[in-house]
């Protein structure tokens, strides 16, 4: 009897505190982003294109400016073919517009172009 007991009272203990730690959470679960007529996605889209759009943003000179801009529907401060960025931007940029980064609307090959930096004995490209 003692022993039938025990085991109903540590089966019993378990229970209830994994019952407990439920029940402690239930008051401290709160979503993450609540989705309020103020914090839409497209509100804060809309706000993040007005930055871009104002005077205090210059063009976009990364690719990840570039890329962002261009996926949110603005592309008039993206400038692909700037020497500003990198030939490796540029190719992921054209990636993500969805072109051929070996003829692109230019009519160049950013890859032979990329390719030729490579220093042929060690395979390292510069920068």
């Amino acid at each position: 009897m003692k022993r039938e007991f025990r085991k109903l009272y540590s089966w019993l203990t378990i229970a209830v505190m994994m019952l407990s730690m439920l029940v402690m959470q239930i008051p401290l679960a709160k979503p993450v982003y609540a989705a309020t007529e103020q914090n839409t996605y497209s509100t804060s889209l809309t706000k993040v294109l007005n930055y871009y759009q104002s005077n205090n943003y210059g063009n976009a000179t990364t690719w990840w400016d570039m890329v962002g801009l261009w996926g949110a529907g603005n592309g008039t401060k993206t400038n692909w073919n700037s020497s500003k960025t990198s030939l490796a931007g540029n190719i992921l940029g054209s990636l993500a517009k969805g072109e051929d980064p070996s003829n692109t609307s230019d009519g160049s090959n950013l890859l032979a172009e990329l390719k030729a930096t490579q220093e042929s004995s060690t395979g390292i490209f510069p920068g």
